[in-house]
């Protein structure tokens, strides 16, 4: 906000994203805003890092809001993420599972730590095959 960086309604903007008293409109194009202010300001391209974007939108589903906060999450990533010159790159994540899988899930047990047939591949590689039918 200091110096002359920013155009007094660019100020102004900004001001009323940060308290929150700004028009539902620049909400949606609040990231591509940030951005070109940070951009002007450390005249360099922005990367924009998003962690559990779904979260939000798992939030609106449950408490009957879905419709609309899919609206915005697509107008706010699309202003954000496509038609946004002041980005150099965005990773997002998100998508958490909703199923909590264990270690000790047989079903998924080719998926952590080593199968049988891998640990007697292992043995049989590293000359000590006769721990394979040795017990602990």
């Amino acid at each position: 906000m200091e110096g002359d960086f920013l155009l007094p309604s660019e100020k102004k903007e900004f001001l009323s994203l940060m308290e929150g008293t700004a028009p539902m409109s620049e909400y949606c194009t609040a990231l591509q805003t940030l951005s070109k202010f940070l951009e002007i300001y450390h005249k360099q391209k922005t990367i924009i890092l998003i962690d559990e974007y779904d979260v939000p939108l798992e939030n609106a589903y449950f408490n009957g809001f879905y419709d609309e906060m899919v609206s915005f999450i697509r107008s706010l990533f699309e202003s954000a993420l496509k038609t946004n010159e002041s980005l150099k790159f965005a990773v997002i994540t998100g998508l958490n599972n909703l199923k909590v899988v264990s270690v000790l899930d047989e079903s998924y047990a080719e998926y952590f730590g080593f199968t049988q047939n891998e640990v007697d591949s292992f043995l049989e590689d590293y000359g000590i095959r006769c721990l394979l039918n040795a017990t602990i």
